[in-house]
């Protein structure tokens, strides 16, 4: 009995020994995760930090100088003798147009006000909109099935979070296809249902290798982005590709 005693003690040690390693090591690798994770959430904040100074600085700010030039001309020529009169301002108008389209193009990009105003459908609509205007690439937009969010105008004050994971992952998408995939054409369904909601973006580019992107360390940042926003929302992210075609589809529960 002394000896079985001890063999059961022993058993028990060695079990709570490597439960307890195991435990270290899976802590360890969650500590390194996180840390990852946060460095990620550094740098990205970072980048948009420094898009949205250069298209300050790019785009509006060369644009109000140039209007402030062509105002200081107006006004020299209303108080200066002799000089031409002012007779139209269309141009300084135009400029000042040009200007205010800027500013709610960055505010777009920032938070769409589409979203919260309109809902997620319309929201999303929108975006493709511009994105094919912008870039050139055929882009067709969907929805079908059973969209919750309505917006303001149904009695929704704000985006659920879930919506706005969804139109964040269409943004990372497209840009990844305007970037990458030297695409002619995209399509974006919306499909959802009382149980879970999907998100798919199709496109015809050039495709890539799955696997390599997934490992390197600073390649295919805006795709760990989309899993991430899609596994927080506790859904699930399915990637196919090839030379050709290109599928990407988030689903989550909709509740």
């Amino acid at each position: 009995m002394r000896i079985l005693a001890a063999v059961a003690v022993l058993s028990v040690l060695v079990v709570s020994a490597g439960g307890l390693t195991l435990s270290l090591r899976d802590h360890r690798i969650a500590d390194g995760r996180l840390r990852e994770l946060a460095q990620r959430i550094v740098t990205s904040q970072e980048e948009e930090r420094a898009r949205v100074s250069r298209e300050l600085h790019d785009g509006l700010s060369q644009l109000l100088v140039s209007l402030k030039y062509q105002f200081e001309l107006v006004e020299h020529r209303l108080v200066t003798p002799g000089a031409t009169p002012v007779r139209s301002m269309s141009r300084e108008l135009a400029g000042l147009g040009s200007a205010i389209a800027e500013v709610r193009r960055i505010s777009h990009a920032l938070r769409p006000s589409a979203l919260d105003d309109l809902g997620l459908a319309s929201a999303l609509e929108q975006s493709v909109k511009e994105f094919s205007a912008r870039t050139g690439i055929r882009a067709v937009f969907r929805a079908k099935g059973r969209i919750p969010w309505g917006g303001r105008g149904e009695g929704q004050r704000e985006s659920d979070p879930l919506a706005v994971t969804l139109f964040r992952i269409a943004q990372e998408a497209l840009a990844n296809v305007e970037r990458h995939s030297s695409a002619r054409s995209v399509e974006i369904l919306l499909a959802g249902n009382r149980r879970r909601i999907g998100l798919s973006i199709v496109d015809d580019g050039v495709g890539f290798e799955i696997a390599r992107i997934e490992r390197g360390r600073h390649e295919g940042i805006g795709l760990r982005n989309i899993r991430e926003r899609i596994e927080h929302a506790r859904g699930k992210l399915f990637i196919e590709s090839s030379p050709g075609r290109t599928e990407l589809r988030a689903i989550a529960p909709a509740a």
